[in-house]
């Protein structure tokens, strides 16, 4: 039987801060021409599964990390690692 395999990622999603709490004369003071004030928010996920006999592991990280993506409308997905786990998967 094969082992299970983890991979991990940080899915790391950004928010839109209303940045409307400087003053008219502070502005003035210091004139900007743009500003944004986003929330980070960064989650790790981990995923185990058992591999089938012909498995590319880089084709499915990436299939993996795009629809992490996608599932948590994420700015970015990184991979942070994968280890072969010693114990059957649990439920």
């Amino acid at each position: 039987m094969r082992k299970p395999i983890s991979f991990t990622f940080k899915v790391i999603k950004q928010k839109a801060i209303d940045f409307s709490f400087i003053s008219r004369k502070e502005m003035l003071q210091y004139p900007i021409f743009e500003h944004y004030l986003r929330e980070v928010q960064e989650t790790l996920v981990v995923y185990e599964f058992i591999p089938g006999a012909n498995f590319d592991k880089e084709k499915y990280k990436q299939l993996i990390m795009k629809k992490l993506k996608t599932k948590y409308n994420a700015y970015s997905v990184v991979f942070i690692g994968n280890k072969i786990k010693e114990t059957t998967l649990q439920q």
